[in-house]
């Protein structure tokens, strides 16, 4: 179907990701806040981000924010996204 081959040997794990999660596209991160938009968990693809490195990004931002509605957030807040972002955190 002319997919490079690298995408033809991924797999699947439905278990890796849950609705509710924030992707931030400019910078490839997968991002679980609580509700005072503190980033509690990270990941960079499907590599989790260290704390610091995780606070460096989103510390001094997030919590200034009204929403996440800029262009390159994207809400994952439906089953059918889990799919997307598995196929995105692996292209990362």
């Amino acid at each position: 179907m002319g997919y490079p081959e690298e995408v033809l040997g991924f797999t699947y794990d439905p278990s890796r990701w849950i609705r509710g999660l924030i992707i931030d596209i400019k910078r490839g991160n997968f991002l679980k806040i609580d509700k005072h938009k503190y980033t509690r968990v990270a990941y960079h693809g499907s590599q989790e981000m260290s704390s610091e490195a995780r606070k460096a990004l989103y510390a001094q931002t997030f919590n200034k924010k009204d929403s996440f509605g800029e262009s390159f957030y994207i809400n994952m807040d439906t089953l059918f996204q889990i799919v997307d972002a598995e196929l995105y955190s692996q292209l990362i």
